[in-house]
């Protein structure tokens, strides 16, 4: 009788905790808890630009496209079926390169050979259209130059990156030659006194001077030439300009003070005129009302920046205050034999560098995605930029050990 007894109020109790899983709210949080990480992965993978504008109707515009980053951008929206891109550098004949890369990475993309059948795109089919420019941004004529093509050719612009700059490797005392610490410094000026001299303080006005025209000027002059066309041609509603940028602009850095400081101040700018450009979009000043009548509406153009570590390039090369020769002597534990994160570093521990290709991955990807603002990569310098006021200390004794400085 008492196994009979013990055997029901078991089977009861099995029937209880089933009923109780089965029950709607259990079952729903279950389901939320399952579903949750499918729902980060998607998110994560999404790209909702891409359903408004698909890459073959995309108008891709690229400052600094000749190597690098810019370079690499131009033959992954080739890749993909970007048909209409133009690409803008100083250098025509590495152009020129690019272009033939591009035409190469296009024929290999199936949605390139599929998209002559978009609906109203039949003028187009079995066309490529790299447009390829040879032009300086700090120089006004050469950005009209520009713009007079892309409005000609493309009809409008959808999207724009910004991927030009110089860069400089040494301390500011360095470049005055009266750098105590670095080998580069002149050993006749530092014996005879430690002052620069006058010709050495012009050196120093003129290569601040470069460096702020390159990094600086330059981004003024092409987002005062191309945000007026965004805002009122993009068949998107959706324009997207991105920056390249540098963590240098966020973390201050021994030899790299000017090349911080001229990244920073096109950072700042980059992100003052976002939000200029949301007033313009509203049409209306804030705390004013809004205008009367039948006023156009202007497209409201997203930013977004993308502040990497060390790249794996040739941009050092770019360097205002150094010669070819001293190159070698410039010193960076990021720099390794290795290709990519994760390798070794010259100093033996894991390299941070990063290629081209993830930099540009990563910007396709923000633009795709709709993102905004700033995007630090790798993730461990968005971790960094986040904890800088409680770890600074930290950060500048990590500094002096990267730059050997």
């Amino acid at each position: 009788m008492s196994t009979s007894s013990s055997f029901t109020g078991l089977s009861q109790r099995f029937a209880d905790v089933a009923n109780f899983l089965l029950s709607p709210t259990v079952a729903t949080s279950a389901a939320l808890i399952l579903a949750a990480p499918l729902g980060l992965l998607f998110y994560l993978r999404s790209r909702p630009r891409l359903h408004v504008i698909p890459p073959y109707r995309e108008r891709v515009l690229i400052l600094g496209a000749s190597s690098g980053v810019g370079a690499t951008l131009a033959q992954a929206y080739a890749a993909r079926g970007c048909r209409d891109v133009v690409l803008v550098a100083r250098r025509q004949e590495v152009l020129e390169q690019v272009k033939v890369s591009c035409r190469d990475a296009a024929k290999k993309c199936e949605e390139w050979r599929t998209s002559q059948q978009g609906p109203g795109w039949e003028k187009n089919q079995g066309k490529e259209r790299y447009w390829t420019v040879q032009a300086d941004c700090t120089k006004a004529e050469d950005l009209v130059k520009v713009r007079d093509l892309v409005l000609k050719e493309l009809g409008g612009l959808d999207t724009l990156h910004i991927c030009f700059g110089v860069s400089a490797l040494k301390p500011l005392l360095g470049i005055a030659s009266v750098d105590p610490l670095s080998p580069l410094a002149s050993s006749s000026a530092t014996a005879s006194s430690p002052h620069p001299t006058s010709s050495a303080l012009s050196h120093v006005h003129s290569v601040v001077s470069k460096a702020t025209e390159a990094n600086l000027t330059a981004t003024a002059l092409a987002l005062a030439t191309f945000i007026p066309v965004m805002q009122s041609s993009s068949i998107s509603s959706d324009p997207c300009i991105a920056l390249l940028s540098s963590m240098a602009a966020l973390m201050p850095a021994p030899t790299r003070g000017l090349y911080g400081a001229t990244k920073a101040a096109q950072l700042l700018l980059f992100e003052g005129v976002a939000l200029e450009c949301e007033a313009q979009a509203q049409g209306v000043r804030a705390g004013e009302a809004p205008p009367k009548g039948n006023k156009k509406k202007l497209a409201l153009v997203r930013f977004v920046s993308i502040c990497p570590g060390t790249i794996k390039s040739d941009f050092r090369a770019s360097a205002v205050d150094v010669s070819a020769g001293e190159l070698d002597r410039i010193k960076d534990d990021s720099w390794s034999k290795g290709s990519g994160e994760g390798q070794k570093s010259a100093s033996g521990g894991k390299s941070d560098i990063l290629t081209p290709l993830q930099v540009a991955e990563r910007m396709m990807l923000a633009v795709d995605r709709g993102t905004t603002g700033r995007i630090c990569t790798p993730f461990k310098y968005a971790v960094a930029d986040l904890l800088q006021p409680a770890i600074g200390p930290f950060l500048r004794k990590m500094a002096h050990k990267k730059y050997s400085y």
